[in-house]
């Protein structure tokens, strides 16, 4: 018997594949919405969108992870494990 997971992506970064899928406002809200079907949240803070010229130092990526982490250890600390790629 196998088990079924779940994992949440959450795009963090101002770039996009497509750029009808940025939502502004709070990015913890939305994990919230679906917290209690995943398992897993993978945190992207920069674009891999193979068509944009979307690099960014490290340091600005950690910059971008830095603001969101916060507010998401603090709602599902223990529940969900976060994966920064």
């Amino acid at each position: 018997m196998c088990t079924l997971r779940w994992l949440c992506l959450r795009n963090i970064s101002p770039e996009s594949f497509y750029k009808g899928s940025i939502v502004i406002g709070d990015p913890v809200n939305r994990i919230l919405e679906f917290e209690d079907l995943i398992d897993f949240v993978d945190v992207g803070a920069m674009s891999t969108a193979p068509y944009l010229d979307a690099w960014i130092p490290v340091e600005k990526e950690l910059e971008r992870v830095k603001r969101f982490l916060p507010g998401i250890l603090l709602e599902v600390l223990g529940s969900l494990l976060i994966l920064i790629p």
